[in-house]
């Protein structure tokens, strides 16, 4: 029995339902590539309509699910994404904004702090926020290139915006001698291994990144660095999983920092950490070498912070470290270290560098201070700048303090926090942010025996604040692009020559 053929009509039905499939796969893939929006009514809204506003108040909507499946494929994995309007933003046009100085009128006594013939280093470091902020290099994630595209064009903007390249000359227009910072993110995991994970905002930069940064840093007279940070990947997907919860503050204010900062603190572990790290920093120091980065350090150099019996064996680790960095980067080469504390445990490793770079929390330097209280600011620093804890740096050629003072109204008792929070009761204050810089920079010019000569702030990566930026809330963040504490930075500038 011979099969029977389908009627010319049958085969016209199913042309069209062939038709309006692919109609409708088209449309799907066209909305979000055209940011087509929908007339408003009581359908959630696709997260690229949702203009000038707070990502945390955005209502999930079946459009995440794509966004899902897209972050995915160019390799953001473990965020699931509750609010796609974080992946989803607009930074508006691509209009330069020079920088203009102006006087502060509630900052008085400048006329008192003439230019004096001392060298301060300045550098910048440049925010890492959610997702790059300058054109990747899209060959880094396993899928087809046009995809990549795409999808980077989208989601983040920036190949239609020069944010490297009005950045730096921004920076360039503020004075000179200054450095800028960029961080680089390498993960290590539980077997101590490389782990190559692309997170969102903790992408790892290819060659072809290094080499874009360091081009454009240095035709705008900048020094560029790089910021080596190692992570444990339990870090970011517990990052990921606070981002995912909803949870209102700093995610540092809720995890616990021992299980996601010491999972490898423990004494028999110290050799393979070191050894695993090593690894990290010599492939990134070929790479920096490349692209000629004017200098290299790591966030987290001084291992996990070992003390007693152990120390000894950090300070064997570290300098077996830095002398083969040495035959591999020409450059200079840093470690960052967390505060005061950490230079009273006992390390020595340090004389073997050419800069080190201190993280500074305010909140205990200067806390239960009034903002106001220039005077008092003033003393709690010249303090903190000749503790007895920084002879340990005696010969170490720069020592830079890295200060994260946001911009909110009580940051001088409340400290650092991490800017992709969500904060509904904070008042954004550009004012305390400058005063707290200010009083920070008399101290330095009163106290030239210090060995504290650098000081490194933070910088946007763009011209908006929210809302007009609506990401994260940047205007309670620590840059100080377009605020108060950017003219401090200029006039103090001019004045360490």
């Amino acid at each position: 029995m011979t099969k029977k053929e389908k009627s010319p009509k049958k085969k016209g039905c199913c042309l069209w339902f062939a038709l309006i499939g692919l109609g409708l796969i088209a449309l799907v893939v066209a909305v979000p590539l055209l940011r087509i929006c929908p007339p408003e009514g009581p359908w959630p809204q696709p997260p690229w309509c949702v203009n000038k506003d707070d990502c945390t108040n955005y209502q999930p909507s079946p459009i995440d699910g794509l966004i899902r499946t897209l972050s995915d494929a160019v390799g953001a994995e473990g965020m699931e994404i509750p609010n796609a309007c974080m992946i989803m933003r607009s930074y508006g046009d691509n209009t330069f904004v020079p920088y203009e100085y102006q006087e502060l009128d509630y900052i008085t006594g400048t006329e008192d702090y003439p230019p004096v013939d001392r060298h301060i280093y300045f550098s910048t470091f440049m925010c890492d926020y959610w997702g790059h902020n300058y054109e990747i290099d899209t060959n880094a994630f396993d899928v087809p290139q046009i995809v990549a595209d795409n999808w980077f064009s989208m989601g983040t903007d920036t190949r239609k915006h020069n944010n490297l390249e009005n950045s730096t000359l921004r920076l360039n227009q503020m004075g000179p001698h200054q450095s800028i910072v960029f961080t680089d993110f390498v993960f290590v995991d539980e077997n101590f291994s490389l782990a190559k994970k692309n997170y969102p905002g903790l992408n790892i930069m290819t060659q072809k990144d290094m080499n874009r940064l360091v081009a454009v840093s240095q035709e705008n007279g900048l020094e560029p660095v790089l910021d080596l940070t190692i992570i444990d990947p339990l870090f970011a997907d517990e990052l990921v999983k606070y981002f995912n919860s909803g949870q209102y503050g700093s995610y540092y204010d809720v995890a616990d920092p021992l299980q996601v900062y010491n999972r490898f603190n423990l004494g028999e572990d110290t050799l393979a950490v070191h050894q695993s790290w090593r690894a990290a920093i010599l492939q990134e120091a070929e790479m920096a070498e490349k692209a000629g980065f004017s200098a290299l350090f790591a966030k987290d150099f001084t291992g996990w912070r070992n003390t007693g019996e152990f120390v000894d064996l950090d300070n064997r680790e570290m300098k077996q470290t830095i002398a083969e960095v040495r035959k591999v980067f020409s450059g200079k080469l840093g470690a960052k270290v967390l505060g005061l504390e950490e230079l009273s445990v006992g390390y020595d490793f340090y004389s073997d560098l050419d800069f080190v770079t201190i993280e500074v929390g305010t909140e205990k330097i200067i806390g239960g201070l009034d903002e106001n209280d220039i005077q008092g600011q003033i003393n709690a620093w010249k303090e903190y700048l000749t503790d007895p804890a920084l002879d340990v740096l005696e010969g170490v050629p720069e020592v830079n303090v890295a200060m994260g003072i946001n911009s909110y109204d009580g940051v001088i008792d409340g400290g650092w926090i991490e800017g992709a929070g969500h904060y509904p009761d904070l008042i954004r204050d550009d004012r305390e942010q400058a005063l707290i810089y200010e009083g920070f920079f008399r101290a330095l010019y009163e106290t030239p025996e210090t060995k504290v000569n650098g000081i490194m702030g933070g910088y946007d990566w763009h011209d908006y604040i929210y809302p007009d930026f609506h990401e994260i809330r940047n205007d309670l963040g620590t840059s100080t692009r377009r605020k108060d504490a950017e003219h401090v930075f200029h006039r103090w500038i001019q004045i360490f020559q």
